[in-house]
């Protein structure tokens, strides 16, 4: 098994208040980590299982559950691109990032 971190995903929620020029962010950091098997990296079929599962792990980590509006839902969207391709990244597999690249061209 191999262990895949990203150094930290940073989400930030910003709401307005009831005065016109005034605002609040919250910014946080988060550590993310899911383990894949070095045997999958071995074959076009164990690649294809490593990026469905860093892609499903990014999703699910960037969603907020419940109804939300499409700012939130763009936000969330660009979270899980992000986390995907730091995923990719850090698995530092050549044919892997040959796939997302596919992937995200699409």
């Amino acid at each position: 098994m191999k262990t895949i971190k990203t150094l930290t995903i940073a989400l930030a929620s910003i709401g307005f208040l009831t005065a016109p020029m005034a605002a609040s962010a919250t910014i946080y950091t988060e550590t993310v980590e899911t383990r894949i098997n070095k045997s999958d990296l071995l074959t076009e079929a164990g690649l294809q299982r490593v990026y469905r599962k860093l892609s499903n792990k990014a999703e699910s980590q960037c969603q907020s559950n419940g109804l939300k509006p499409v700012s939130a839902t763009r936000k969330a969207k660009k979270c899980a691109a992000t986390l995907l391709n730091e995923f990719v990244m850090s698995v530092n597999h050549e044919r892997l990032t040959e796939i997302h690249r596919k992937a995200i061209q699409s």
